[in-house]
C-alpha cells in the first residue's frame, strides 16, 4: 500500500491521480501536460491511462471468471461460490453487466457450435488424419500446422 506521504510528494510534483483501488493495489497517475494548452489533448492522456487500467482489469477478471468455471464445471453462481466472489468483485470494479453475461456465455462453450472435421496433413513422408471438434476450424488447423512444423 502507498503512504500518504508518497502520494503527497507525488502530487506536489504536479501529478494528477485518476484511480487508486487498494482492493488491486495499484495507482494510475499522469503526469499534467500544457504543450499547447489544448484541453482535449489533456483529456485525452488521462482518459487513455484511465481507459487502459479498466480494460487490463475487466480482461484479468474475465480470465478469472473463464477459470472459476473451468475449475467447478459450472457457469451458475449459485452453485459455483469462486464464481460468485468473482462476479462480486467484478460488478464492485464497475464491469458491465453486458461483458459479464458475454463471458458466462462463451466460456460454457455450447456444444451446438461444434463441428465435426477431418484434416489430412502431410509432414515429409508421414500422412496424419486427423479428427477435429471444433467451432474455430481454421483456427485449430493453423495450430496443428505450427506444432507439426515446429516440432516436427
Amino acid at each position: 500500500m502507498l503512504g500518504q506521504k508518497f502520494l503527497q510528494v507525488l502530487r506536489g510534483q504536479g501529478c494528477t491521480f485518476i484511480q487508486q483501488d487498494l482492493s488491486f493495489n495499484y495507482v494510475v497517475y499522469v503526469a499534467k501536460r500544457n504543450a499547447g494548452h489544448s484541453k482535449w489533448a489533456n483529456i485525452r492522456h488521462v482518459k487513455a491511462a484511465k481507459d487502459g487500467q479498466r480494460a487490463a482489469t475487466f480482461q484479468r477478471l474475465a480470465f478469472q471468471m473463464r477459470t472459476a468455471i473451468k475449475e467447478n464445471g459450472s457457469a451458475d453462481p449459485k452453485f459455483n461460490s469462486k464464481l460468485a466472489q468473482v462476479i462480486d468483485i467484478a460488478r464492485s470494479s464497475n464491469m458491465p453487466v453486458d461483458k459479464i453475461n458475454d463471458v458466462l456465455k462463451k466460456s460454457l462453450g455450447s456444444k451446438e457450435d461444434l463441428k465435426q472435421h477431418i484434416v489430412e496433413i502431410k509432414a515429409g513422408n508421414v500422412q496424419i488424419l486427423v479428427e477435429l471438434l471444433t467451432s474455430r476450424f481454421p483456427h485449430a488447423k493453423s495450430l496443428i500446422n505450427s506444432a507439426i512444423k515446429k516440432f516436427g
